[in-house]
């Protein structure tokens, strides 16, 4: 789902008299914020954006190396990086196993001894772009498709909790509904991976 396509949902959801529907693009930052803080909602608590690093270890170092996931994952100068999603892969040919001799310090900074050879991936829990009111239409949300239903849902509450609190709670229960059928329809298909080096 694009910003649009966002934007025209919170719309057909809630702003029903033409006075309102002029006023979604009149709101300045209202809809991108209420947007934003849903999506931030979402990814936190129940569909997580994951990003991967990759490095690879040639083996020659004699002391520990120190990964620092929230310098090494930045766009620019924007934090991506909220916290770590799995332990460390080790990958390479005939090999993808989780990688068990690691450390992490405050939260962040993965540690692994430079002496062990391989390629390595770390899965982490990613902020997603933020929308802005100078965001293009086109600009598509970060979120796994699975659960792009519920944003308009989410920001809808967001925007009316101030100014129509029986509004409001109408689009946060239906948020609440979708989500609970959300997350009863995820099963475990499959296990990503087992056992350690």
């Amino acid at each position: 789902m694009n910003y649009k396509e966002i934007r025209d949902r919170i719309r057909d959801l809630g702003f029903v008299t033409d006075s309102e529907i002029e006023s979604i693009d009149e709101a300045g930052t209202l809809i991108p914020n209420a947007i934003n803080n849903a999506i931030s909602e979402i990814n936190r608590t129940i569909c997580p954006l994951i990003g991967k690093y990759e490095f690879v270890q040639d083996g020659t170092e004699t002391d520990l190396l120190y990964y620092d996931m929230e310098e090494l994952t930045k766009v620019g100068n924007v934090v991506k990086f909220l916290e770590l999603a799995e332990p460390p892969v080790m990958y390479g040919t005939g090999v993808y196993k989780r990688f068990s001799q690691y450390e992490v310090e405050r939260d962040k900074i993965v540690i692994i001894d430079g002496s062990i050879a391989g390629n390595f991936r770390i899965f982490y829990r990613k902020q997603h772009s933020q929308f802005d009111e100078n965001t293009l239409d086109g600009v598509e949300c970060e979120l796994p498709l699975k659960c792009h239903d519920l944003i308009p849902l989410l920001a809808s509450y967001y925007i009316w909790q101030d100014d129509d609190v029986s509004k409001a709670a109408v689009y946060y229960n239906m948020y609440l509904d979708e989500k609970a059928n959300f997350v009863n329809e995820i099963k475990p298909k499959f296990k990503i991976m087992g056992g350690g080096i």
